[in-house]
């Protein structure tokens, strides 16, 4: 858990451009995240942590312009997570982690200046697995108006909802044609 903290504690310290602590924060928690991982550990957890965590090296890297080093850290990450992406059903919070891994890759290849197809090709693959990603994790909920139109839209968690085809939209198919059930007011009483 610690690890996991200082990734999330080191990415935040990129962010200020407090890169030195930052980048001392992040190789103290990618050092652990990767003895787990070579001690057997292949939970999601700690991929997900050691694969944000290699993105932040490379996102340190970089602002430092440490191009190789920024190449071969992005690079590191995605590799990481490749084998869990490649499983059945990967999850919400991998697809999204691989999905900003590949997309810095993206930048990265960029910032080279090489490869240009193959940048672009990894953006492609980023944007879909991120906007993959994000249409499973929130539904929006509409709430009609007696007329039928749609006249307000609240998000909810795909599992507050059940999911597509779950709960919620039973209840939303139970509550088909209220609108018309429903008297209107003349405007002038």
């Amino acid at each position: 858990n610690r690890a996991l903290a200082l990734v999330r504690y080191g990415a935040a310290l990129r962010q200020q451009s407090k890169l030195d602590e930052s980048g001392k924060a992040l190789s103290e928690a990618v050092d652990v995240l990767a003895k787990l991982r070579s001690g057997g550990d292949r939970s999601e957890a700690t991929t997900i942590g050691l694969g944000l965590g290699l993105t932040s090296q490379a996102r340190v890297a970089g602002s430092q312009n440490k191009r190789a080093d920024e190449r071969a850290l992005a690079m590191q990450s995605v590799d990481v997570l490749k084998p869990l992406m490649a499983g059945p059903n990967p999850s919400v919070p991998l697809r999204r982690t691989y999905g900003l891994a590949m997309t810095y890759l993206g930048f990265s290849q960029a910032n080279t200046e090489e490869e240009e197809a193959a940048e672009w090709l990894v953006l492609d693959t980023a944007r879909d697995l991120l906007a993959e990603a994000e249409e499973e994790a929130v539904v929006v909920v509409a709430v009609g108006s007696p007329d039928g139109e749609e006249q307000d839209g609240h998000e909810v968690e795909a599992g507050e909802a059940g999911g597509p085809g779950g709960a919620g939209d039973a209840v939303g198919g139970d509550g088909e044609g209220v609108g018309e059930q429903v008297p209107t007011v003349a405007e002038d009483e």
